[in-house]
């Protein structure tokens, strides 16, 4: 039953949202960019591998039932009505086959695999993605609000500046610049005081941003959020 609620939350939720649950249920920011960085272009393995990471913790709790009452508690309704609907069964304990089977099944229903066959997939999302948005749009026309996911995935501070330092580094801001803004005390993300900045320049365009953090290693962040 609790590989079927994962496999539901895998499909419900999007990879941002997903990221956001599994932080409610005590799952680490270094555990989830470990599991992010070991599966690149693979959101759907990404987001159950977060999951199965947090049920392998609760041992032989009635884990579909804690999971059914956080998605109610963060208003994703649809997908606790899903798992509550899961017929009950014996236990909570998944096989290894079973979280085989789980991904697959997430894998199936994505739009992501359904042009090849499974024996293709790996080789498939290695393949750069490029964003979603038009490369030629300027970070300036956006509007604040439809980067705030991404400012505040970015703004977590993490091993190597693979954050907004290492991406403001990238962007041509030397290291006082940026200690600055390290140091300026303000309810804004970082990545948002970087952005401000750089969008007015000429070369301020969603591709120049997706291809620097595709760059830095982070391609799994621009394909999420760009």
């Amino acid at each position: 039953m609790t590989s079927k609620a994962i496999s539901i939350i895998c499909k419900e939720l999007k990879l941002a949202e997903c990221k956001t649950f599994c932080r409610t249920l005590d799952v680490t920011e270094v555990e989830i960019d470990t599991i992010m960085n070991n599966n690149p272009h693979d959101t759907e393995t990404q987001k159950y591998k977060m999951l199965d990471l947090w049920m392998r913790r609760c041992g032989s709790k009635d884990t579909a039932s804690i999971l059914h009452d956080k998605l109610f508690e963060m208003e994703f309704l649809n997908a606790a009505e899903k798992v509550k609907s899961l017929p009950q069964s014996q236990g909570s304990t998944t096989s290894v086959d079973d979280i085989a089977s789980g991904i697959q099944e997430v894998s199936l229903g994505s739009t992501a695999y359904d042009e090849c066959p499974l024996g293709t997939q790996e080789s498939s999302t290695n393949l750069k993605k490029g964003p979603r948005r038009p490369r030629t749009m300027k970070i300036k026309n956006l509007k604040y609000s439809e980067l705030d996911e991404f400012c505040s995935d970015m703004s977590v501070e993490r091993e190597n500046n693979m954050d907004w330092r290492g991406l403001a580094e990238k962007l041509g801001y030397n290291k006082t610049k940026i200690t600055l803004w390290e140091q300026r005390r303000t309810d804004k993300p970082k990545m948002k005081l970087v952005l401000s900045q750089w969008e007015v320049r000429n070369e301020a365009t969603i591709g120049k941003l997706y291809d620097v953090l595709v760059e830095m290693g982070l391609s799994h962040i621009a394909d999420e959020h760009l």
